[in-house]
C-alpha cells in the first residue's frame, strides 16, 4: 500500500468517513437484499401465516370467489339465500349457487369456448352457469348448507371449480396487548340438541337448538352472537333480532342458547346443566 493510500484510509478512519471500498460493499450488500425472492420463498413465507383453519371457516356476505377464466378473476359473493347473519352478514349457503346473481365478476370470459372470430369475448355475467356446490358443511342455515371456505362451485362453461379465496368473516378484539403472538379465532360451530347431538334442521324454540361454537386464544369468557331477520320477519320471541350467548370453557369451547330465562344444556348428556341468565 502506498503512503498516499495509507494516510487516506487514516483520515477516513479518524473522521468516520466511509472509504471507496466500503461503499461499493453496501451497495453490494443491497443489490443482494433487493433482489426479488423465488416463488418458492414467497410461498413459504405465505405458508408459514396462513391459518390451518381456514378451509372450515364459515363464509358470509363480503367472501371472494374466483375463476381463473374471467379477466377480472375475483368477484364478492352476493348472498341471497338468508336474512341470518353471522358478524351482522348474511351467513352464506348452497341456495347462494345463481352465478348472474350472486356472482359479481366484472370481468370477460376468456375460455376458448367462448372466443367467437372477429367479437370480443362476452361479459362473465353473460355467459356463466354453475352447477351445485360442493364440499359444503352439514350445518343448516334455513334449510340450506352453510358454505366454507373449502367449498367449490363447477362452472358449466370451463368444467373447472370456482373457489372460495376469503370467508368475509373479520376477527374483532376488545382490547389489545402491546406484544400479542395470538389472535382470538373462531375455529368451528354446529348445532346441536339439548343432549350434544348435531342436527342438521334448527329450531331455536326454548331448549330445542344450541349453537357448539370451539373457539382458539380467546380471552373473553363470554361469547355472544347476533341472528338477525331482515323484511319484517321475527324469530319465535317476536323480535327481529337474536343474541346467543354462552361462557368459553377451560377447552375453548362455548355452548350457545337464546339468552332469555331458563335456558338449559344438558353437557355429555348427563344431569349437568347450563342456564342463562335473564336478558
Amino acid at each position: 500500500m502506498g503512503l498516499f493510500s495509507s494516510v487516506k484510509n487514516f483520515f477516513c478512519e479518524i473522521f468516520g468517513i466511509k472509504t471507496k471500498e466500503e461503499k461499493q460493499a453496501e451497495k453490494e450488500l443491497k443489490k443482494e437484499e433487493q433482489k426479488p425472492t423465488s416463488d418458492e420463498d414467497k410461498q413459504k413465507k405465505e405458508d408459514k401465516w396462513k391459518d390451518v383453519n381456514d378451509p372450515i371457516k364459515f363464509v358470509i356476505m363480503g367472501g371472494k370467489v374466483e375463476c381463473q377464466f374471467c379477466s377480472s378473476p375475483i368477484a364478492d359473493l352476493i348472498v341471497t339465500s338468508t336474512d341470518i347473519t353471522m358478524q351482522d352478514q348474511p351467513w352464506a349457503t348452497v341456495g347462494d349457487s345463481d352465478g348472474k346473481i350472486n356472482f359479481a365478476f366484472d370481468g370477460v370470459c376468456n375460455h376458448p369456448s367462448q372466443q367467437k372470430p372477429l367479437a370480443p369475448p362476452p361479459p362473465c355475467k353473460a355467459v356463466i352457469s354453475l352447477s351445485q356446490w360442493k364440499d359444503y358443511s352439514n350445518t343448516m342455515v334455513n334449510n340450506d348448507n352453510a358454505l366454507l371456505m373449502k367449498s367449490k362451485i363447477p362452472c358449466m362453461v370451463s368444467n373447472q371449480d370456482l373457489t372460495i379465496t376469503d370467508c368475509g368473516q373479520k376477527t374483532s378484539l376488545s382490547e389489545v396487548e402491546p406484544i400479542m403472538n395470538k389472535r382470538p379465532d373462531i375455529v368451528s360451530m354446529q348445532w346441536i340438541d339439548n343432549g350434544g347431538k348435531k342436527i342438521k334442521k334448527v329450531d331455536l324454540e326454548k331448549g330445542k337448538a344450541f349453537l357448539k361454537v370451539t373457539t382458539r386464544d380467546f380471552t373473553e369468557k363470554t361469547l355472544q352472537i347476533k341472528l338477525e331477520y331482515k323484511d319484517g320477519e321475527k324469530f319465535f320471541t317476536g323480535e327481529e333480532t337474536l343474541i346467543l350467548e354462552g361462557e368459553i370453557d377451560e377447552n375453548g369451547v362455548a355452548i350457545l342458547a337464546p339468552k332469555y330465562d331458563n335456558i338449559k344444556f344438558n353437557k355429555d348428556n348427563k344431569d349437568e346443566t347450563v342456564t342463562q341468565n335473564n336478558m
